[in-house]
């Protein structure tokens, strides 16, 4: 289910803000997905993502830009194997 979230950290690459439309009560997040997504603007309707993206896009209001370049230097580039790193976390989800 984290597998969407290595997407959007490649995204997280590029700096620029991630709106993302979630539903409530969505699958739950190993811990290095939940960290992939505290750098991603979610919204759960079309109110809130207006005004997320107003904010974010039109007023360049990016509150977490900073987070993102945190992600971006802790998870993708300080990480010799990645592999390994996404090995751990699906043991980590099955209890090992």
């Amino acid at each position: 289910t984290d597998g969407r979230y290595f997407i959007q950290a490649a995204k997280e690459l590029e700096g620029k803000p991630i709106i993302r439309l979630e539903k409530e009560n969505g699958t739950p997040l190993s811990e290095l997905g939940k960290n992939i997504v505290s750098g991603i603007y979610k919204v759960s309707d079309k109110q809130t993502f207006l005004e997320t993206f107003n904010n974010v896009i039109i007023n360049k209001k990016d509150n977490l830009f900073e987070t993102r370049k945190k992600i971006v230097n802790e998870i993708i580039f300080d990480i010799k194997e990645p592999s390994r790193l996404i090995y751990q976390d699906l043991l980590q989800k099955k209890g090992h």
